[in-house]
């Protein structure tokens, strides 16, 4: 199953680290002027947004509690955060992604026609657990990828594209 957003999804996933690949250590836990988050927040974000992912497929979850909590929808990004060092957040996305890819994989066309579940899609296009893997695997991923691409910008690197 999901074979085409899968290929996306690993194209987009190489895109994300070409976005964010000059951008050093101390400017990757600090917000950009005009942005919010941080480029290590949104990873982080991204991470916990794959395991949901994994959990709706009947996954076990591989982020903590603490982590959901922290990087999960409705978070806020707190300046006092001591986040991981970039190189092994990107080895945790890729873990989650690859995880996530693999279990939507292996899914079967009755869990995917299922209901999402997701009290903020509700009332929305996306009715399935399908509509929202595709949505994790490729747009949500893209909305992302864009900002940290616009942050790169405003740092003064060249575009990618």
């Amino acid at each position: 199953m999901f074979e085409h957003e899968i290929r996306v999804s690993r194209q987009m996933g190489n895109v994300l680290k070409g976005v964010v690949k000059d951008i050093d250590e101390a400017q990757f836990v600090k917000p950009v002027a005009g942005a919010i988050n941080p480029p290590a927040y949104i990873i982080s974000h991204l991470i916990s947004s794959a395991d949901f992912g994994l959990v709706k497929l009947g996954r076990a979850p591989l982020c903590t509690e603490e982590w959901r909590k922290t990087f999960g929808p409705g978070s806020k990004p707190d300046p006092a955060y001591k986040y991981v060092p970039k190189a092994e957040l990107l080895q945790m996305f890729d873990r989650h992604y690859d995880e996530l890819r693999s279990a939507a994989a292996a899914t079967t066309p009755d869990v995917i026609g299922k209901p999402h579940g997701v009290p903020f899609l509700s009332g929305t296009p996306l009715e399935t657990l399908g509509d929202v893997i595709v949505l994790l695997l490729t747009s949500h991923l893209g909305i992302h990828i864009g900002q940290m691409s616009l942050m790169r910008r405003q740092l003064g690197f060249p575009p990618l594209f």
